[in-house]
């Protein structure tokens, strides 16, 4: 039996691209022969539950609330250390500073991924106590996923470990394009009007701002 650990801050019904990534990864990998799959998450606030969801086991540690972005729990620290004992691989969801420190004080041996999803954006002046702890981590993994090369080349951290880097680009389900209704009205279809396609939600950290200011 292969044993899998996804990691993340939080996991659906919390809305979020990553979290829909790790749900993804998660079921997927879970139909694979011989092998098992198990999520450890924080509740966005409140007591910790383990339920499964779509034949995963979904571990949500309790969390006195989230500050900064992050979650504050300390049944986290733990339940990965518990957990880093069973896998055979953990692949981590960055950003989530608390899933470094985790990995890094338990010691475990297992195989680390680290998939990047974005650079920290908005806590610029945590980042500075933050960054010896996140470069520890990069140097602790023995893969790094991304979903494009710009994801390395912009970075201010990976193009340092770029030999570990591998990109993967997102997948998209079909059930979640197909049968769709389309878009298209009669500002689209006019040639005067420019046309804008964004896929993601509108925060910060997916760039939808910075591409807005530029236009």
């Amino acid at each position: 039996m292969f044993r899998i650990l996804e990691v993340n801050k939080f996991y659906p019904p919390h809305i979020g691209g990553i979290e829909t990534v790790v749900a993804q990864r998660a079921k997927h990998l879970s139909k694979f022969p011989d092998t098992e799959v198990k999520v450890l998450v924080c509740q966005e606030k409140g007591r910790g539950k383990t339920e499964i969801i779509n034949g995963v086991e979904v571990i949500r540690c309790g969390s006195a609330g989230t500050y900064f972005s992050c979650p504050v729990s300390a049944s986290f620290f733990r339940k990965f250390r518990e957990l880093s004992k069973w896998a055979d691989v953990i692949e981590f969801h960055t950003p989530f500073p608390l899933e470094d420190v985790a990995c890094l004080l338990s010691g475990c041996k297992c195989r680390v991924v680290i998939s990047w999803h974005s650079d920290v954006i908005r806590q610029k002046k945590l980042l500075f106590f933050y960054q010896p702890v996140l470069k520890r981590f990069l140097q602790r993994a023995d893969c790094i996923i991304t979903a494009t090369q710009g994801h390395i080349e912009s970075s201010s951290f990976l193009p340092e470990f770029r030999e570990k880097c591998r990109v993967i680009p997102y997948p998209v389900e079909d059930t979640e394009i197909l049968h769709t209704s389309p878009v298209l009205t009669e500002k689209l279809r006019n040639p005067a009007h420019i046309k804008l396609l964004f896929v993601g939600r509108l925060v910060l950290m997916t760039g939808f701002p910075a591409v807005m200011a530029s236009c």
